[in-house]
Parts: structure tokens; sequence; C-alpha cells
């Protein structure tokens, strides 16, 4: 999209959008950000969590919640 956005639908959660600038972080492909959107439950909360709380996502690799928090909170 060319506001920088991409849309994502996830079953259960509405939709939302994530920051293409997310597209390149290592190993957090498309299943990896609907399991982010899963989790949190909203795309603002994926952006307002601490670097434990996605440690802490199942399933999300410690190095991919390294790489996600960076991305966000640079």
């Amino acid at each position: 999209a060319e506001d920088g956005i991409r849309d994502y639908k996830v079953t259960g959660v509405q939709t939302c959008a994530l920051p293409i600038s997310l597209d390149d972080v290592p190993g957090l492909g498309p299943t990896r950000r609907r399991l982010l959107l899963r989790h949190f439950g909203s795309l603002t909360a994926v952006r307002e969590a601490t670097l434990e709380a996605l440690r802490g996502v199942p399933g999300l690799p410690p190095a991919v919640a390294d790489a996600v928090h960076a991305r966000l909170h640079p």
C-alpha cells in the first residue's frame, strides 16, 4: 500500500494494519504476524508490548521477539 501499511485479516481479530517495516524482520512472516495479533488482540497492543511480553508469546522464538521489539521501539 502506498501509505506504508498493509491490511491483514485474522480470524477472531478485527482487521489490523502492520507497518511494512515489519516485513523484513527476520523470521516474522504472515503466520507469526497473525500469532502476534491473536496473542495481543490488537495492533496497538503489539506496538505497546514490552520485550518481556513479546518473548512470552508461545511459538515466537526469542530472537524474533527481540527483532520485533527493536523494530517497533527504535
